[in-house]
């Protein structure tokens, strides 16, 4: 547990830092699908030479036709189908809006997590689960909310990334984090690519500029990275307490952008950031009281 909980919360600061340099690097395409596509294939590269060419290559060679599924399913729900609904959501509304319905995130994993992974929280989880909903909502809720198209987009791949860390979670029980992270990235970049041939846009994939390149080294490094680490963490801490740390990506994200643009936080942001911490600290101290994978009763 407290291996993991390390492994998640350097993921989480990970993902704050990739949503802030992601912001930099997006503007160097026209394009949000070609530069999605661009990146996930240069993290799927990486992952194939590091994990399937030299430290997991005979683990991967001896997957069975049943596992190869399950990793190809986790590229169609976790590197593929969610990333096109999001960014086509994200094209259709606010970046803020965009944000507070990609934080309900750890509520379905942890709607999800109970029926397929048995997963159950104590008083003290539940009540951490309150303090940290309050914290994002008070944090994240923009001032101008609408549903719509976008909002439905956005939810339904958030709710698709959702089911995607459960099921990651119950097959890494036969399958190693790290194959896990790689089969993500590799089938979920094949998926985007055929997609991108369908539209007619396969050509834009190997046009890329001097100016584009460092940008794609960068993002898909730094996505390597994450999904590594995520996935390691995510194998060893209950999957509502490794989505839940992760909402202390945004207030990372937040910050980064006022160091370096000098705007102002929001109102109120280190009061509502103490009250996420306060959460997500009560729901981990919950868990490691609590042998792993043991049933936790609401009694």
């Amino acid at each position: 547990m407290k291996k993991g909980t390390i492994l998640v919360i350097m993921a989480a600061v990970i993902s704050g830092w990739a949503v802030f340099i992601n912001k930099f690097a997006l503007s160097n395409w026209e394009n949000s699908e070609i530069y999605t596509t661009e990146k996930n294939l240069v993290a799927a590269l990486i992952l194939t030479v590091v994990f399937a060419g030299f430290l997991y290559r005979k683990e991967i060679f001896n997957l069975s036709k049943r596992d190869w599924g399950k990793l190809a399913l986790i590229g169609l729900i976790g590197g593929a189908l969610p990333f096109a609904l999001f960014f086509k959501g994200l094209s259709l509304t606010s970046s803020s809006g965009a944000a507070f319905f990609h934080k309900t995130l750890f509520i379905w994993v942890a709607i999800l997590a109970i029926p397929i992974l048995k997963e159950k929280l104590s008083k003290i989880q539940l009540f951490a689960f309150g303090i940290l909903i309050i914290g994002n909502v008070s944090l994240f809720l923009p001032e101008e909310l609408s549903f719509g198209s976008a909002g439905a987009l956005i939810l339904a791949a958030t709710i698709i990334w959702a089911l995607e860390n459960v099921l990651a979670k119950k097959f890494m029980s036969t399958i190693p984090a790290p194959i896990m992270a790689w089969g993500r990235m590799f089938f979920g970049s094949i998926i985007l690519v055929g997609y991108m041939l369908i539209v007619g846009q396969g050509e834009q994939l190997i046009n890329i500029s001097t100016t584009q390149l460092p940008w794609l080294l960068l993002v898909g490094i730094t996505l390597f990275l994450y999904v590594t680490f995520w996935y390691s963490g995510l194998k060893k801490v209950p999957a509502v307490v490794a989505a839940s740390i992760l909402t202390i990506a945004s207030p990372i994200t937040t910050l980064l952008n006022n160091i370096y643009s000098g705007t102002s936080l929001p109102a109120n942001f280190w009061l509502f950031f103490s009250i996420i911490l306060l959460g997500i600290t009560t729901l981990v101290f919950g868990s490691l009281r609590t042998p792993y994978n043991a049933k936790i009763s609401l009694t």
